[in-house]
């Protein structure tokens, strides 16, 4: 039956055979999984935790991949185009650094990455020092929130990429800290952001909410969140909630952003359908 189903979704997923060859040869020969290149030439990769891993984040299968796409890298381009002297990117949820790295490699003059889980930091950690990017990358072993506190944070080591903070106590779960982007901001001494990126499994709210001055004050130029209803009300939040957040902070929401051109702002009741999206959000004055 296991055959079976590996026959089955090798068909489905046409690049998976040369993908799990090219895994097992460099298992063999260099005792670690291969590299896979984001962004602008960053390379991670360091310690895949098994094949399916590796998989997903090159993301190739029928689902949506955690890799960076084209018009992402066109956006952090265009973005990084209308930033000024000092261009600073910001990266909640890294993980092991897609994001941060692909920022770093663009041209950023300063990258701030938080990873609050110690076994994903640490790849965060090697990834980034990987791509000898020194000083520009600081990392964080800490999460962002609405406010100063310890959470506690549920962590399959199987699938780190779903790590998810719990209101009440789970087994397994592990501490970890949060500040507020606000906070972090003034200490220091970021007075702008030119790009927020913010992947949290459905703590996006309470991480906006944190950086309720940023917001209001229309210091983050540009922010790139994931729409995930189901892990927002699983976070004590709701799609409502999120949107209306934004909203009253004056900023709009589209589904495509390109070369420094918005469509038609989204709405909410469009997203209502979505089970899943990114999205970006841009003050208003910016596309009025």
């Amino acid at each position: 039956m296991n055959l079976r189903r590996a026959v089955v979704t090798a068909i489905r997923n046409p690049g998976m055979p040369t993908a799990y060859f090219r895994w097992i040869l460099y298992r063999i020969f260099t005792l670690r999984g291969p590299y896979i290149r984001v962004g602008s030439g960053a390379r991670i990769g360091c310690k895949w935790i098994r094949f399916s891993e590796y998989w997903s984040y090159l993301g190739l299968g029928p689902g949506p991949g955690p890799s960076i796409s084209q018009p992402t890298t066109a956006l952090i381009s265009s973005c990084l185009l209308r930033a000024g002297e000092k261009s600073v990117a910001v990266d909640v949820g890294a993980n092991i650094g897609i994001f941060s790295t692909a920022f770093a490699a663009a041209g950023f003059s300063e990258v701030h990455a938080f990873e609050p889980i110690p076994a994903t930091f640490a790849r965060l950690e090697e990834n980034v020092e990987f791509n000898c990017f020194g000083s520009r990358v600081k990392l964080n072993a800490q999460g962002l929130g609405d406010q100063e506190r310890v959470a506690e944070m549920q962590y399959d080591q199987g699938n780190p990429a779903e790590a998810h903070i719990v209101t009440e106590a789970t087994p397994g779960a592990c501490p970890i800290k949060i500040t507020t982007l606000d906070r972090y901001a003034e200490l220091n001494q970021i007075h702008r952001i030119d790009f927020l990126k913010i992947d949290t499994e459905g703590y996006e709210t309470a991480v906006l909410r944190g950086a309720e001055t940023l917001l209001r004050e229309k210091r983050v130029s540009l922010i790139l969140l994931e729409w995930y209803p189901e892990l927002l009300i699983r976070a004590g939040s709701g799609p409502d909630e999120l949107w209306r957040t934004i909203m009253d902070a004056g900023y709009l929401m589209y589904l495509n952003f390109s070369a420094g051109k918005t469509d038609t702002p989204v709405t909410f009741d469009e997203l209502k359908s979505m089970p899943w999206s990114n999205l970006i959000a841009v003050p208003a004055e910016d596309v009025a």
